[in-house]
């Protein structure tokens, strides 16, 4: 572990996933320092050091230099806002037109370097937290079949594709058929949308979820939860493959009993695996 008593800053938007992380980081020794975006953040206002309007740029930085932190995380979901509902302030107002104009990954990058000038750096949570990452073979259900490895490699060749077009971290594949490519709609979105597509002659569809090539994983880190879980069982998914060391899996614990209640197997797995090798589990 490294540098325990430190204060780590979290930016927090909607969802669950603030709370989880803020709580893992405690137990794992560190201080956290909490600021809710005002009107985006939800099951975190709770536990909120500070609620401050997503353009308030100046002051969230203030808010986070006050409490010390040298590090910090996005996280939750983040809902892109109009310029009108920002309001940027004088700090934040020039990042703010970037930031909007430009692809996920590209507007994470310019806020992170923006605050890098100001001594906070977007803390790793690979190197904070390893544990609540993938792990590599079955953690949930059954070892895939033949069949079924032919289905994860043809989704992770597409995912490997679209890597460089800042498209998606998921899709969804029944046998050879790719049935749905998540964009901006996000993950549990692209799920419903695929159960259209699905054919009751084939086998049951297979999820697939990696980080993009050449993400910045500190900016970004792909994570999947117990809701989405439960959204792929209601809509035929049997196997979600993940990849190992880069998806976070929300509430580790509770997403692996999950997995198991719902008769879901969820499979850990190199997004780097050469056509003829399979998928090594």
């Amino acid at each position: 572990m490294e540098n325990p008593n430190q204060t780590i800053g979290i930016l927090a938007a909607a969802g669950d996933m603030p709370v989880i992380l803020s709580k893992q980081l405690q137990a794992a020794g560190y201080s956290t320092h909490i600021i809710a975006i005002e009107k985006m953040a939800d099951a975190v206002l709770p536990m909120a050091d500070a609620v401050i309007r997503l353009g308030a740029l100046k002051k969230i930085i203030s808010s986070f230099q006050d409490a010390e932190c040298r590090q910090m995380i996005m996280t939750g979901k983040f809902i892109r806002p109009s310029l009108l509902q920002i309001r940027p302030d004088l700090t934040g107002a020039k990042l703010a037109l970037k930031a909007l104009s430009v692809s996920d990954n590209n507007a994470l990058q310019l806020i992170s370097d923006f605050l890098a000038g100001y001594d906070i750096e977007m803390a790793d949570l690979q190197s904070l937290l390893p544990h609540i990452y993938a792990t590599a073979g079955v953690m949930a259900g059954k070892k895939p079949t033949k069949q079924q490895d032919a289905s994860i490699q043809k989704a992770l060749t597409v995912l490997a594709a679209l890597g460089d077009c800042d498209v998606g971290q998921a899709v969804v594949v029944q046998t050879d058929r790719v049935l749905a490519i998540e964009a901006a709609e996000g993950t549990n979105a692209m799920i419903s949308r695929a159960r259209q597509y699905q054919s009751p002659d084939l086998l049951p569809p297979i999820m697939v979820k990696t980080s993009k090539r050449g993400q910045n994983k500190r900016l970004d880190p792909p994570v999947i939860g117990a809701e989405t879980l439960a959204i792929a069982a209601e809509h035929g998914i049997t196997m979600i493959a993940v990849e190992a060391g880069g998806v976070i899996l929300a509430d580790r614990d509770h997403c692996l009993e999950e997995a198991k209640r719902l008769g879901i197997s969820l499979i850990g797995v190199s997004a780097n695996i050469a056509p003829s090798d399979g998928v090594k589990t």
